[in-house]
């Protein structure tokens, strides 16, 4: 909302001299509040690999951290992904351009499929396999969160991408194309031209009848 304000209200040229000004501090505190939901967020891993285990922090009962935790941290990236997104909005070429790596252009590109299929993966290895490594220590466990993301969510995203996604959205542009072709021929049907085969572009512009408004 605030970004379309500026780019349609009639300060809006000042207001964007301003927020370039301020998008590095603006971006600054977007990571700054990423940084302190990642270190609540291993607390909260922490307490599904080991719930009795002693805790990191001192938030009293685990079950009030966690139902808390499920309940806020949605909002709460949304928030501080906003103020980065902001930031990338108003930024100078070269605060964009770390973002613009190509492997973080490549994780963007199978996004869509990670935001669909990761929770559900994760919560089939948490209920599935996270249990049977619990005897095992928390380094185990751990390391098999890191390579189930790694080995399984990242492939079976990039998987779903390349075979699901992208024909879906080729037979999308070709639905796209047909349905404006077919609105195309039922106009001129309605204005009694049918174009023969063949016939460029131009003709078809000078064949057509020109609708003149009369007051």
């Amino acid at each position: 909302m605030l970004y379309i304000y500026t780019q349609n209200a009639s300060q809006g040229d000042v207001w964007r001299v301003q927020f370039q000004r301020w998008s590095p501090w603006i971006l600054l505190t977007g990571l700054g509040f990423l940084g302190i939901l990642s270190f609540l967020h291993l607390y909260y891993i922490n307490l599904r690999l080991d719930p009795s285990g002693s805790q990191m922090f001192n938030y009293g009962e685990p079950q009030a951290f966690e139902l808390a935790w499920q309940m806020w941290q949605p909002i709460s990236y949304s928030i501080a992904y906003g103020f980065c997104l902001y930031a990338m909005l108003y930024g100078t070429d070269r605060l964009k351009r770390p973002l613009e790596l190509p492997v973080l252009r490549w994780i963007g590109l199978i996004s869509f499929s990670l935001y669909m299929w990761h929770l559900p993966l994760l919560l089939l290895y948490m209920d599935a396999i996270l249990p049977q490594l619990r005897g095992w220590g928390k380094s185990i466990a751990y390391m098999g969160t890191v390579a189930w993301i790694l080995f399984v969510i990242i492939p079976i995203s990039l998987t779903l991408y390349r075979w699901i996604e992208m024909p879906g959205m080729r037979v999308g542009e070709l639905l796209i194309q047909w349905i404006g072709n077919v609105k195309k021929k039922r106009l001129a049907v309605s204005s009694g031209h049918v174009p023969a085969q063949g016939e460029t572009s131009a003709q078809k512009r000078i064949s057509s009848p020109v609708e003149v408004e009369i007051p």
